[in-house]
């Protein structure tokens, strides 16, 4: 039996010494979106060629942000400014010089109206994005570590490293709840039940209900969790898929532990032939 070899689909050329620091495929539009070290290319699928650049100083660190509607491109230089562009028609709609701007904390809301980016490690922008003016201003009294948007668009959640998790209301600019949790590593929400999943210290998981900050489940690993992901599959119609395909999916030790958040069952399988995660 004769096995056809694919062809090369697609084979861009980068500079040996170029490090590629984020990759997305755009299926609205049929773009491939590379970031490298210093410039970010765009690729279209269909006719397999590269259609834009964006070349920058290559001294500054740089990070690269897909809206949720995958409208819109956030490229924020650290210490410098922004650039925002539509990803339709390729232009940049917005560049904000501002001093001290963080990489690692940005956020947009579900539906793109908002974004949220952080100066200075304490003080949160929140940018109308429709409009192109600050919409509101907060202040932190202790440096952010992660933020997070709810799927109402208007309740932010913010990680300080205090571990203490602030819950805004950004139409009225005040913290609504404030929970110690000690010990937080990373947190993420999942959209489609409203649930907010902690990793914390001694390897144990948390999963809170995000409307009303009460506790659900708390899940004991007996070996350190490495990373972990949320899966919300809003492209399937039907609500009992949907249920049974989200989990969160935790790296230990070559394994991988599958915990269904709607029933909280929790499948482990064993990773053979890989050395290191």
């Amino acid at each position: 039996m004769r096995y056809k070899h694919p062809g090369l689909f697609l084979k861009p050329y980068f500079n040996d010494n170029h490090e590629i620091c984020y990759s997305n495929y755009n299926k609205i539009y049929n773009y491939f979106i590379l970031l490298i070290y210093n410039k970010i290319d765009i690729f279209y699928i269909v006719k397999n060629f590269k259609i834009w650049t964006l070349k920058w100083d290559n001294e500054i660190k740089s990070t690269l942000g897909i809206s949720n509607t995958g409208e819109y491109i956030l490229i924020l230089l650290k210490f410098r400014f922004f650039l925002l562009f539509k990803i339709k028609s390729l232009k940049i709609i917005w560049k904000i010089n501002l001093k001290n701007l963080s990489c690692e904390c940005y956020q947009f809301n579900y539906n793109d109206s908002y974004l949220i980016t952080v100066i200075n490690k304490k003080t949160m922008i929140v940018w109308h994005l429709k409009i192109g003016y600050i919409y509101c201003t907060l202040f932190s009294k202790v440096y952010i570590k992660q933020i997070m948007f709810l799927k109402n668009n208007n309740t932010l959640i913010t990680i300080n490293y205090k571990s203490i998790i602030n819950v805004w209301d950004i139409n009225k600019k005040t913290v609504l709840i404030e929970i110690k949790i000690d010990g937080i590593i990373k947190a993420g929400y999942s959209s489609l039940n409203n649930k907010l999943i902690i990793q914390k210290k001694k390897n144990i998981i948390l999963i809170l209900n995000a409307i009303k900050f009460l506790f659900l489940f708390i899940c004991f690993l007996k070996k350190n969790v490495k990373n972990f992901w949320i899966f919300d599959n809003d492209h399937i119609n039907s609500t009992k898929q949907k249920e049974n395909n989200i989990f969160i999916l935790c790296m230990y030790n070559f394994s991988i532990i599958i915990l269904k958040l709607k029933s909280y069952a929790i499948f482990k399988k064993r990773l053979k032939h890989i050395k290191s995660i």
